[in-house]
């Protein structure tokens, strides 16, 4: 995962892997709990609006078509800050 963007509160977070399945996506902010963002998804970008000042983390897990799951990992797979 990584995001691309400056300044401002738009975020373009760009993820994926390949043609596995599904994914759920979860965002953090600042040292916050986990906060389920898109679940179930096949997207591999979509847009985050944040506030500035704060820090965001994301994490993916993925699953197959069979049902084989990524859990999530213990950190972030990305992290932004806006400014």
């Amino acid at each position: 995962m990584r995001t691309d963007g400056g300044k401002g509160t738009l975020r373009r977070l760009l993820f994926g892997a390949g043609p596995s399945g599904l994914y759920d996506v979860q965002y953090r902010v600042d040292d916050g709990e986990w906060t389920d963002w898109l679940t179930g998804t096949a997207v591999t970008a979509a847009g985050f609006v944040g506030e500035a000042g704060h820090v965001y983390r994301f994490r993916v897990r993925t699953w197959d078509w069979v049902g084989n799951e990524r859990a999530y990992p213990a950190v972030a797979d990305a992290t932004t800050r806006i400014r």
